[in-house]
Protein backbone atom coordinates (compact mmCIF):
# COMPACT_ATOMS: atom_id res chain seq x y z
CA UNK A 1 0.00 0.00 0.00
CA UNK A 2 1.96 3.36 -1.40
CA UNK A 3 0.59 6.82 -1.85
CA UNK A 4 -2.63 8.39 -1.44
CA UNK A 5 -3.99 5.13 -0.14
CA UNK A 6 -1.59 4.77 2.90
CA UNK A 7 -1.45 8.10 3.51
CA UNK A 8 -5.92 7.95 4.25
CA UNK A 9 -5.31 5.17 5.95
CA UNK A 10 -2.27 6.50 8.52
CA UNK A 11 -5.02 9.81 8.20
CA UNK A 12 -7.75 7.50 9.56
CA UNK A 13 -5.92 6.03 12.35
CA UNK A 14 -4.87 9.01 13.93
CA UNK A 15 -8.10 10.42 14.07
CA UNK A 16 -9.68 7.07 15.33
CA UNK A 17 -6.41 7.56 18.71
CA UNK A 18 -7.94 11.18 18.96
CA UNK A 19 -11.38 10.23 19.07
CA UNK A 20 -10.15 7.37 21.84
CA UNK A 21 -8.23 9.66 23.84
CA UNK A 22 -11.06 12.15 23.66
CA UNK A 23 -13.51 9.61 25.32
CA UNK A 24 -10.84 8.42 27.67
CA UNK A 25 -8.06 11.05 28.54
CA UNK A 26 -6.63 9.34 31.23
CA UNK A 27 -5.44 6.05 28.73
CA UNK A 28 -2.14 7.26 27.87
CA UNK A 29 1.38 7.09 29.85
CA UNK A 30 2.64 9.98 32.29
CA UNK A 31 5.55 11.18 30.37
CA UNK A 32 8.51 11.22 32.38
CA UNK A 33 10.85 13.33 30.61
CA UNK A 34 8.07 16.70 30.57
CA UNK A 35 7.42 16.00 34.56
CA UNK A 36 8.96 19.52 35.24
CA UNK A 37 6.28 21.19 33.40
CA UNK A 38 3.09 22.28 35.56
CA UNK A 39 0.98 20.59 33.46
CA UNK A 40 0.36 16.46 33.44
CA UNK A 41 1.93 15.49 30.20
CA UNK A 42 0.73 11.89 28.80
CA UNK A 43 1.57 9.90 25.97
CA UNK A 44 0.09 7.51 23.73
CA UNK A 45 2.28 5.54 21.16
CA UNK A 46 -0.12 5.29 17.95
CA UNK A 47 2.22 3.74 15.57
CA UNK A 48 6.38 3.18 15.54
CA UNK A 49 6.52 6.69 13.76
CA UNK A 50 4.16 8.39 15.79
CA UNK A 51 3.89 9.16 19.42
CA UNK A 52 0.81 11.63 20.57
CA UNK A 53 1.64 13.69 23.63
CA UNK A 54 -1.24 15.91 25.08
CA UNK A 55 -2.11 16.68 28.15
CA UNK A 56 -5.95 16.55 30.55
CA UNK A 57 -8.09 20.50 30.63
CA UNK A 58 -10.11 20.25 33.94
CA UNK A 59 -12.36 22.73 32.02
CA UNK A 60 -12.93 23.42 28.62
CA UNK A 61 -11.27 26.42 26.80
CA UNK A 62 -14.01 28.95 25.96
CA UNK A 63 -15.46 28.79 22.40
CA UNK A 64 -12.62 30.72 19.70
CA UNK A 65 -13.91 34.45 19.45
CA UNK A 66 -15.80 34.55 22.42
CA UNK A 67 -14.69 37.53 25.02
CA UNK A 68 -15.75 36.89 28.70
Amino acid sequence: MFGIRKADYIFASIKEVFETLRDFPGLGKIEPLLSDFPQCFRSFVQHPNLKVIYWVCESPPPPYGKQE
